[in-house]
C-alpha cells in the first residue's frame, strides 16, 4: 500500500491551496487529487503542474517518482504539453534532458541565448557529443552587427547591450565551428519567437514588445516540426575574439544588470565597493545541507545576500534563507567572516565589489523548499553527494570548513 503524501499535504496547506482547487487547476477529479494525498504518484503532466502551482521542486513531493516505460519525462507528451508562466520557469533539468535524449537533431534560433548557456556551462562539450552520435546541430544567432539585434535593442530598452549579450554568448560556441555535425550563424532578421527543437519537440518562447524573452510565456510541444522560412544567416566565424560574459541577471531589483565574476584571478579589475551580505548553512536532522541554485549562474548555493540598512547580519541571514529558498531557520552558530580581496564581482553599472560575507549556521524549523525568482532549485544535500553539484569554490570553502569543525573562519 501506498504511504499518505504528507509533503503534498503540508504544501497544500502552507499555500492555501485546497485539494478542490487543485483538481480543478490540474483539470482531474477531485476523487484523483485525494488518491494523490493518499499516495498514488501522479502522471508525468499532472506532477509538472502541481510543483509548477505550488511553487516547490517536484522531486520534492514525488522523491521517486515512478518510470512508467514509454511515457516521456517531465511532461514531454504528445501535441501541447507544457505551458510555463515564463522562460525562467523552464526547469533547467528539462533543458538538459531534451539536449541529452535528442538522436536526429538539435535546432536553436534565437537573438542572444545568453540564458542557454549560462544554465548550463557544458553546453558546448554536450553539443559537441551529441554531433559525434550522429545528431544534427544547427544554432542561429542574432547577428550584433545587424538591423534586427539594433531594433529589439532599442525596443527593450537596453540598446547595445543586446549586441554585446550576442557576442558574450557566442563565446561559449567558438569550439563548436570546427565540429563536424555543427553549424553557427547568424541571422539579420524580426525575431517573433526563439526556438529550440530536439527531434520532435519543441520549445517555443515568444517575444514580446518592450520586455526580454526570459518574461515572456513559453510551451513545449511534440510532434511539430519547424519549417524553413527566410531568414538570410551567415557564418560566424568571423566574428571577433572572446569576450566575458556581461548577460547574467543579479541583484535584487536589477533583473537586467549583468556580471563577471572573479575568483583568484589576477586578471581581475580593482575593487572599488565593500558591502556586507549574509549566508546561511542549514543543517537539517540528517546532516544534510540546504542549497539553493542560482537562476543567474546555474552554480548551487548557500542561500545569502546583501544586508539592508535597519537589520542585523544575523537577521539577514535568516530574511535571505526564507526568500531564496522557503525554508524558515533559526541561529545555531557563527561559521565565519569571508573577506576573500581576490574574490571580485564586477557588475556593468561601473560597480566592481569585493567579498565581504558572514556566514551563519543554522537549522530548519518550517517552511518547504519552493523555487523563486532566484533559484531554480532547492533541496538538502547529503555531504556525501556534494561532488554531484556545481558548487563555486568559495562556497565549497565554506561548507567545508562547516564538515570539518574548522570554524569560526576568520579570513
Amino acid at each position: 500500500m501506498a504511504a499518505v503524501n504528507n509533503r503534498l499535504r503540508t504544501v497544500l496547506g502552507q499555500r492555501g491551496v485546497s485539494p478542490d482547487a487543485l483538481a480543478e487547476i490540474c483539470e482531474v477529479d477531485p476523487k484523483t487529487v485525494s488518491r494523490w494525498l493518499g499516495g498514488r504518484i501522479p502522471h508525468a503532466r499532472h506532477r509538472f503542474r502541481v510543483a509548477r502551482h505550488l511553487r516547490v521542486e517536484e522531486t520534492f513531493l514525488w522523491p521517486e517518482p515512478s518510470k512508467r516505460p514509454g511515457r516521456p519525462r517531465d511532461g514531454l507528451g504528445t501535441e501541447l504539453v507544457g505551458t510555463y508562466q515564463n522562460r525562467a520557469s523552464v526547469p533547467r533539468d528539462v533543458w538538459l534532458a531534451l539536449l541529452r535524449e535528442a538522436r536526429h537533431e538539435i535546432g536553436v534560433l534565437v537573438f542572444s541565448g545568453t540564458f542557454f548557456a549560462q544554465s548550463n556551462p557544458h553546453v558546448a562539450k554536450m553539443l559537441s557529443e551529441r554531433a559525434a552520435d550522429g545528431v544534427r546541430v544547427r544554432l542561429c544567432f542574432g547577428d550584433p552587427d545587424g538591423q534586427a539585434v539594433a531594433v529589439r535593442g532599442r525596443e527593450e530598452g537596453i540598446g547595445d547591450t543586446l549586441a554585446a549579450k550576442i557576442r558574450a554568448s557566442l563565446t561559449y560556441y567558438r569550439p563548436l565551428l570546427g565540429e563536424a555535425g555543427c553549424g553557427v550563424r547568424l541571422h539579420d532578421t524580426t525575431l517573433y519567437t526563439s526556438m529550440f527543437r530536439y527531434d520532435d519537440n519543441l520549445l517555443v518562447n515568444p517575444h514580446i514588445w518592450g520586455q526580454p524573452a526570459s518574461a515572456n510565456p513559453s510551451c513545449t510541444s511534440r510532434g511539430q516540426a519547424i519549417q524553413g522560412g527566410s531568414t538570410t544567416t551567415r557564418k560566424a566565424s568571423t566574428l571577433s575574439g572572446p569576450q566575458r560574459d556581461n548577460g547574467h541577471p543579479t541583484r535584487r531589483g536589477s533583473p537586467t544588470m549583468g556580471r563577471t565574476e572573479y575568483y583568484n584571478d589576477p586578471s581581475a579589475p580593482k575593487a572599488n565597493t565593500l558591502i556586507p551580505a549574509s549566508n546561511l548553512l542549514v543543517a537539517d536532522e540528517t546532516g544534510a545541507i540546504l542549497l539553493q541554485r542560482r537562476r543567474d549562474t546555474g552554480q548551487w548555493a548557500l542561500p545569502g545576500g546583501a544586508q539592508d540598512i535597519g537589520e542585523t547580519a544575523a537577521e539577514c541571514a535568516v530574511r535571505e534563507c526564507l526568500e531564496e529558498t522557503g525554508i524558515i531557520a533559526e541561529l545555531t552558530g557563527f561559521l565565519g567572516v569571508y573577506t576573500n580581496p581576490n574574490h571580485i564581482v564586477a557588475y556593468t553599472d561601473g560597480e566592481i565589489r569585493q567579498q565581504y560575507e558572514n556566514t551563519y549556521i543554522g537549522r530548519p524549523v518550517g517552511g518547504v523548499p519552493t523555487i523563486n525568482e532566484e533559484a531554480d532549485g532547492v533541496r538538502f544535500v547529503q555531504p556525501a553527494d556534494l561532488d554531484q553539484y556545481d558548487i563555486h569554490p568559495s562556497m565549497r570553502q565554506q561548507i567545508g570548513d562547516y564538515l570539518a569543525g574548522t570554524y569560526p573562519y576568520l579570513g
